[in-house]
């Protein structure tokens, strides 16, 4: 085993001085037990001194073992072949989710998808490990083919169903996914060109939110070209994940607003310029404003185009679960 300490002697030849490396000792135990193996060699031979190192050394590399939590997973789950028509519903319902107040949640310590792909299901579990996702539609690749052909319906229960945090929930999700699926993915990156949610220049015209519920930001029907969006107690970052979800292409924020707002908008969903980063054209009289002028003139916001490194995920190789 390395050791996390290097010793370097001082030029007397009398006095070591311990430099953390790495990861540092793993508790304050650990650290005591450095310093006092150090008190230990004023007096002593290298030799003794070798040999409580190494014994020190032997005693943390257990403890780090003993420590080590095994994957999280669920008391009972059923997994089974999708028989009715509905397509990707579901989530994970812990102690601190905020609920949607327009969906009906799981029950409370539960992982309930319908109708899920496999695709579908890694982004329940996964999704909120990418700190700038591509659009939904792009954030996993790769896999067998069923994977986005094949749907089934999950539903799993932790052991600590009311104390079991969203978190912990989609832990378990992920162990569940690899454990049935023989799931195998990695994360990747790519450059793509995106955009960057910023100021205006005549200042932000956003309204402070008066609520603590449930931050939401709701579209209208997406068959419907004019689109209204509604946000309460909506944060500038979930407005910017709002907006990626367009699927025009990732948007990051950059306003350096962290209040929580209340807005309103409306604008074309067939101007949402294209995936050069140009601006949409200018808009028929009969229709609505771009995407981009509707948040300058309602949000005093802009959307400017830059290149943004995303994040998705792949999937290297997975089998189909049996049923239980």
């Amino acid at each position: 085993m390395k050791l996390p300490l290097h010793l370097r002697h001082n030029a007397n030849n009398r006095l070591f001085v311990l430099a953390q490396s790495g990861r540092g000792a793993p508790s304050i135990a650990a650290a005591m037990l450095w310093t006092a193996a150090a008190s230990a060699f004023v007096g002593t031979n290298r030799a003794r001194f070798s040999r409580i190192l190494l014994l020190i050394a032997l005693v943390l590399a257990v403890s780090e073992l003993c420590s080590a939590q095994t994957a999280p997973s669920f008391e009972v789950a059923s997994i089974r072949p999708t028989v009715a028509g509905v397509t990707g519903e579901g989530s994970c319902h812990g102690r601190d989710t905020r609920l949607d107040p327009r969906r009906s949640p799981p029950p409370l310590g539960q992982c309930v998808v319908t109708g899920g792909y496999l695709f579908y299901l890694v982004r329940v579990a996964y999704e909120r490990e990418l700190t700038i996702p591509l659009p939904p539609n792009q954030i996993v690749t790769g896999g067998p083919r069923w994977a986005y052909t094949d749907k089934f319906d999950v539903q799993a229960k932790a052991e600590n169903s009311s104390t079991a945090t969203e978190r912990q929930l989609q832990q378990m999700l992920q162990s569940l996914l690899v454990e049935r699926f023989k799931l195998k993915l990695h994360r990747a990156t790519k450059e793509v060109q995106g955009y960057a949610l910023v100021v205006a220049k005549g200042g932000p015209k956003l309204q402070p939110s008066k609520e603590d519920d449930y931050p939401r930001i709701i579209g209208g029907d997406a068959t419907i070209a004019l689109r209204s969006t509604v946000g309460r107690n909506a944060s500038m970052g979930g407005l910017a994940g709002s907006l990626t979800n367009l699927g025009f292409g990732p948007v990051v924020d950059q306003t350096g607003l962290d209040g929580r707002y209340d807005f309103e908008f409306s604008f074309d969903r067939d101007l949402l310029g294209n995936p050069k980063g140009e601006s949409a054209p200018t808009p028929a009289p009969q229709s609505g404003p771009s995407i981009f002028s509707a948040l300058e003139e309602s949000l005093g916001l802009r959307l400017v185009p830059q290149k943004v490194h995303a994040e998705y995920f792949v999937i290297d190789s997975a089998e189909k679960p049996t049923e239980n």
